[in-house]
């Protein structure tokens, strides 16, 4: 399917363009467009990390931790390389570049500790439910990533609304949408796309991005249609543990599971017991 291209966006307070969007570690993006260039080779991507050595190092780190589950250790990046494989390749060097983009914005006036914790409780929700219902645990952990840098970039772009930071921290998934489009004009699932666009990533990331809050999701190929699902499923299973209404958050968690998944209240009660101690081996993972 094709979608249009976003060149700027018109909210409330002003005109959001991309390059108004919070800025990638280059060697980490450079990596991720070598990724999806189905001309570039092993050795081309070993070249690259070559130039970036606080990439590699930290890289070769990330994918080694327990939490991300190689078989054999790697020691040197030709292995990385080798080992990951470029679609792994690409999603490791899309987690760091969450990561660091969240610490590059200390400028910004809110608790970003509670908005990186935010974060990782969706990537592990999303990955803890993709490995239950047997889907590629690694582009959910990253789209769990990804999911709402949308909206630290507005927060970053105009930050006389990161006062309500703590507000949209404590509502569910339905209530920060409509709360976003009160303070803002957009949401940002919106900003999500554009930031997918300038960082050129493939569909099967850039769409759920864009349309994990959307209803009607029939026009999309069924494995982007589950991914969208599967992304919405992970914000509601951490919006269990921060959202003011916990019992709704539930009601509506286990509703989601039982619709997109065929989970039932054991299953759903199963992956959220399991998600503290995951998120803290994710944390570990990613230092």
């Amino acid at each position: 399917m094709t979608t249009t291209m976003t060149t700027m966006i018109t909210t409330k307070l002003g005109t959001l363009m991309p390059q108004d969007l919070p800025s990638a570690p280059e060697g980490a993006l450079r990596i991720v467009r070598a990724c999806g260039d189905p001309e570039v080779t092993n050795k081309d991507l070993q070249q690259i990390l070559s130039t970036d050595t606080a990439l590699s190092v930290e890289l070769l780190r990330i994918v080694n931790a327990p939490f991300f589950g190689l078989r054999r250790p790697a020691t040197k990046m030709e292995q990385v390389v080798l080992v990951l494989g470029q679609r792994l390749l690409r999603n490791m060097a899309l987690v760091f570049i969450a990561r660091e983009t969240l610490r590059m914005q200390s400028s910004v006036q809110f608790d970003t500790r509670d908005y990186w914790e935010g974060t990782l409780r969706r990537a592990v929700a999303a990955r803890l439910l993709a490995e239950a219902v047997g889907m590629d645990v690694d582009d959910a952990f990253t789209l769990g990533m990804l999911q709402d840098l949308g909206l630290l970039a507005l927060l970053t772009a105009y930050p006389e609304v990161a006062p309500a930071w703590p507000e949209l921290r404590r509502a569910d998934p339905e209530q920060r949408r409509r709360r976003e489009m009160e303070l803002f004009g957009v949401t940002h699932s919106r900003v999500g796309k554009m930031l997918a666009e300038r960082w050129r990533l493939p569909d099967e990331l850039a769409l759920p991005l864009a349309h994990h809050h959307d209803q009607l999701l029939d026009d999309f190929p069924p494995y982007i249609k589950k991914l969208c699902q599967l992304t919405t499923c992970a914000d509601w299973l951490a919006a269990v543990y921060t959202a003011t209404d916990k019992r709704l958050a539930l009601a509506r968690c286990r509703h989601l599971l039982a619709e997109c998944f065929n989970l039932d209240r054991e299953a759903g009660g199963a992956l959220l017991t399991r998600l503290p101690e995951a998120m803290d081996e994710a944390a570990a993972a990613l230092g």
